[in-house]
């Protein structure tokens, strides 16, 4: 495994722990104005979401690169 291909993971992890991240703990507008969405959420702070994806992709990433490279799988 090369680092591009360790970049490559790390991306595909972090898509998929940001996905159930974003919607965890939102709430909708009680009474959205004429044309918006209903089910839009009050406040999305989504450079704290994008921050809470990021140090638990890192809390999955590390022992599991630690792993590869143990094992042989990951030369980096």
């Amino acid at each position: 495994m090369s680092v591009v291909s360790g970049i490559l993971v790390f991306v595909c992890v972090w898509w998929l722990v940001l996905l159930p991240t974003i919607t965890y703990g939102q709430s909708a507008v009680a009474s959205p104005e004429r044309g918006h969405d209903r089910g839009a959420p009050a406040n999305p702070r989504l450079r704290r979401r994008v921050l809470m994806a990021t140090a638990i992709t890192f809390s999955i990433y590390i022992p599991l690169m630690a792993v590869l490279l143990h094992y042989g799988v990951a030369d980096l």
